[in-house]
């Protein structure tokens, strides 16, 4: 990948790892987000020319012999020189079976998705895309309108590129109501049965954050699929749902 200095998702001004040490960051790309298309699965891995994992693959297998050995068995199916072989054109070739090498990664639906999508970028290059613009708006109404239904205020910072609502659902209860609330709530509330009786009581099917990889209390909230009015309902759903604990907690 050429050297691009600054990268963007949905925000203007979000600012990724790779945009600050490209040198020693994989970049995983998705166009499934950037265009709106979640369901495609559309994406792809990049890394800086000049890169760390390069070199520390050249360091080991200088070093150490058995290392080299398996390298050299496993990749001149497919590499004449395979210590040559960049890091890059290794994850290519493991994406597959080694011996699929040529075929590794092809999705022919897949690929003139992306296509298309890259099209767009070189007939707007130098200007603004129309069609990303328009879809950083409607994210970022659908983000506002959850928020706001919640009485909160919106996380706008750089590192936020607001495509999900993830946040703790005891830290927001201490937000909303206090300090001795979020002891009360975290002490004898379980956030999965909080997610269940949002469902079972309001409708609202929240995705438990734990599945994604943050800690256990996380709910997050794609913006994907959703018009901003539907966000609205269920932040609000949210906040009356915490709000009927709360008044568990005041008679307690």
């Amino acid at each position: 990948m050429e050297d691009q200095p600054y990268l963007t998702a949905w925000r203007h001004d979000f600012q990724t790892i790779y945009s600050i040490a490209p040198r020693n960051t994989r970049l995983v790309y998705s166009y499934s987000k950037l265009y709106g298309a979640t369901g495609h699965r559309l994406g792809l891995l990049a890394v800086h020319q000049d890169n760390v994992f390069d070199e520390i693959i050249a360091k080991r297998t200088a070093e150490e012999p058995a290392i080299k050995a398996a390298f050299e068995k496993r990749y001149s199916v497919v590499a004449p020189n395979p210590l040559a072989m960049k890091s890059i054109d290794r994850t290519v070739a493991d994406s597959r079976e080694i011996a699929l090498y040529h075929t590794a990664g092809l999705s022919t639906p897949q690929q003139i998705l992306m296509a298309l999508f890259s099209l767009t970028s070189l007939i707007h290059e130098g200007e603004k895309d129309p069609y990303i613009e328009a879809s950083k708006k409607m994210v970022d109404a659908r983000y506002n309108a959850f928020w706001e239904s919640m009485g909160m205020e919106c996380d706008h910072s750089k590192e936020n590129a607001e495509y999900y609502a993830v946040f703790n659902i005891y830290d927001f209860a201490e937000r909303k109501y206090g300090h001795e609330f979020h002891d009360y709530f975290e002490k004898y509330v379980s956030y999965l049965d909080f997610e269940d009786k949002l469902a079972a009581k309001y409708g609202v099917v929240v995705m438990d954050g734990a599945g994604m990889g943050t800690d256990d209390g996380y709910l997050r909230i794609s913006l994907a699929n959703q018009p901003a009015e539907n966000y609205a309902i269920t932040g609000n759903r949210i906040a009356q749902l915490l709000a009927e604990y709360y008044t568990q907690f005041q008679a307690h």
